[in-house]
């Protein structure tokens, strides 16, 4: 079980090369249960709110 800081799933989603090789390692193992906390989640959408995040702009 990890626990993912906010600024580790933005890595992880869009620049997943600029994590170091031990992160990606174990975010990325197959039976790796991710679980991110509600206040990660809030400072995801303030910043999406104000502009200052662009992860669905990048997929487009």
């Amino acid at each position: 079980m990890t626990y993912l800081d906010t600024n580790i799933f933005v890595f992880m989603v869009t620049d997943p090369d600029y994590l170091c090789p031990d992160v990606y390692n174990k975010l990325y193992e197959y039976d790796s249960l991710l679980y991110m906390s509600i206040e990660s989640v809030r400072e995801l959408i303030v910043a999406y709110r104000n502009q200052g995040l662009d992860l669905l702009e990048n997929e487009r």
